[in-house]
């Protein structure tokens, strides 16, 4: 696959999760937040780290265990953080544990926009063109939200009682008419 021949290729060396957070000087996380990724990083897995390691998180808020990771920092069982998202956004001021992390010198937080620049603002525009077009084509999208709609998804009645004399080949997917566009 495409990934072992990446990790071939840069000499990297595949690990399980406790491995990972025990070796590692900088933990970035990148996974969607869900029942098996939420707060993955918890007192537990603090413990594991080094002492001189960071954890960056520009995912999700919910992945960190924030009075855990608090808690780590201020023993100094790791380093520090770097927090692009929170569990609350914006963090509510009366929040015992965000308001905590705030005035923690060593964990760093943006405004959830570390994503921007102006080259990210033009490519994120030419991409949602480019979907906009494929969809109008007749083509799936290429990241649909619902990737199998309901038989009562409003868009798919709309696209099929009103869309297919525009459109024979409609294929939205999510509860939204843009697919249903005159093209």
């Amino acid at each position: 696959s495409g990934l072992k021949a990446a990790t071939r290729a840069s000499a990297a060396e595949p690990v399980d999760l406790r491995t990972l957070f025990r070796q590692s000087e900088f933990r970035s996380l990148h996974p969607p937040l869900n029942g098996e990724t939420k707060h993955v990083v918890n007192a537990r897995s603090l413990a594991t780290m080094k002492p001189t390691a960071y954890i960056i998180n520009t995912a999700r808020g919910g992945l960190i265990d924030e009075a855990a990771l608090l808690a780590a920092v201020r023993a100094g069982q790791i380093r520090g953080a770097a927090l692009d998202v929170l569990s609350a956004e914006p963090p509510p001021p009366d929040h015992p544990v965000l308001s905590e992390l705030l005035k923690e010198e060593r964990i760093f937080i943006t405004p959830h926009f570390a994503w921007y620049s102006e080259e990210a603002m033009i490519d994120m525009r030419a991409k949602a063109a480019d979907e906009v077009v494929r969809v109008l084509g007749g083509q799936t999208p290429r990241s649909p939200v619902n990737r199998k709609p309901s038989s009562t998804c409003a868009a798919r009645k709309l696209c099929s009682s009103a869309c297919t004399r525009y459109s024979p080949r409609c294929t939205t997917t999510a509860p939204s008419p843009i697919a249903c566009i005159k093209v």
